[in-house]
């Protein structure tokens, strides 16, 4: 059963619950992330959906969860399977716990192969195999933000055998519109209002450029995961956040799980950088950003009603958020260095 903290007065002096504090940022989370979507203009929506698809199904698995928590009814999600998959890669690779980084690292291999044969079934027979393009790169402003093998991993689940994630562009379309038309009802039984496009939409114009790299670019596995995290870090760097509002906990939230996985990652690659996760790298910090737990890690003295999180940074960091934005977002950018460092050409 979901426990309640007794209402009491926070330091603002209102009136609150920890459920009731959890349930208006999840419902700022999801009107956030349609937002998001809705701002991209329509050229540059498809790339924005790819990369974005492991944070949506992240944020929408909790919000579906807390509301099963909570004892509020919703539409059986019937891909349930497929959202918590696809959930897990927002955390990266290094941090499934069912399955390990060297079966995720062989996976990616047997996707790269896949990826590689369908092109060149494409190509003429006499091609040269160094001449097929088999991985598309997505940049903004010059800045990587996404890659043809990370999504057919992200996705992975769809795929037909032996075929291209491109075969199953109508089953990833009908499970998109699941998720949309979830988090749509999830914001109409939280809010009591129904989710509304905002004015301004389809106006965000990113100019999301499509390029290609070689086979040769990527002869080490490693290559490619360490490219497909630098995307990712990248992905939320500088696109994601161009659509948020300045205050956004949805930003914070999806930076800082970001943050908190990398460490993993860099360990499983041997790249020794610890020291950037000093006095930052917060476990029960990290279960409140992934899944909007506040009962019993935060008091009620600790809530501030007027600041951005409702306290929660405060009690963790006791900094506010934009110092804590601020940090996250230089640490993430060192990381991208060490992961520079480390890539061989």
């Amino acid at each position: 059963m979901w426990k309640l903290e007794k209402f009491g007065e926070g330091r603002s002096g209102g009136l609150y619950d920890i459920k009731e504090i959890a349930k208006k940022l999840l419902i700022r989370d999801c009107i956030e992330l349609s937002n998001a979507i809705f701002y991209i203009s329509e050229k540059d929506r498809p790339v924005f959906m790819l990369a974005s698809t492991p944070y949506i199904c992240l944020v929408a698995n909790e919000a579906y969860e807390w509301c099963r928590k909570a004892k509020i009814s919703l539409t059986t999600f019937e891909s349930k399977e497929h959202l918590e998959n696809i959930r897990a890669k927002a955390k990266l690779f290094g941090n499934d716990t069912i399955v390990s980084f060297n079966e995720q690292r062989l996976m990616i291999e047997s996707i790269f192969r896949t990826e590689h044969a369908y092109y060149k079934k494409l190509a003429k027979p006499y091609c040269p195999d160094f001449l097929i393009d088999d991985v598309g790169t997505y940049m903004l402003n010059n800045t990587y933000i996404g890659n043809t093998i990370q999504y057919a991993y992200d996705f992975h689940l769809f795929s037909k055998p032996n075929k291209s994630i491109h075969d199953s562009g109508d089953e990833i379309k009908s499970f998109s519109s699941e998720i949309g038309s979830m988090l749509q009802e999830i914001i109409t039984i939280l809010s009591g209002t129904s989710y509304r496009i905002p004015q301004g939409a389809n106006i965000s114009q990113l100019h999301i450029n499509r390029d290609f790299n070689f086979k040769r670019k990527f002869k080490q596995i490693d290559n490619i995961l360490i490219f497909s995290l630098a995307c990712r870090i990248n992905f939320l760097l500088h696109c994601f956040k161009k659509n948020c509002p300045q205050d956004s906990m949805l930003y914070l939230r999806l930076i800082y799980i970001t943050f908190y996985s990398s460490r993993n990652e860099l360990q499983n690659l041997k790249i020794d950088c610890d020291h950037i996760f000093d006095g930052y790298f917060d476990r029960v910090f990290r279960n409140c950003m992934a899944h909007y737990s506040l009962y019993q890690k935060v008091a009620d003295n600790e809530i501030k009603l007027t600041t951005t999180g409702y306290g929660v940074i405060e009690k963790f960091f006791d900094v506010d958020y934009i110092e804590l934005v601020n940090t996250i977002e230089s640490k993430l950018t060192l990381i991208l260095s060490a992961l520079e460092m480390h890539y061989k050409s």
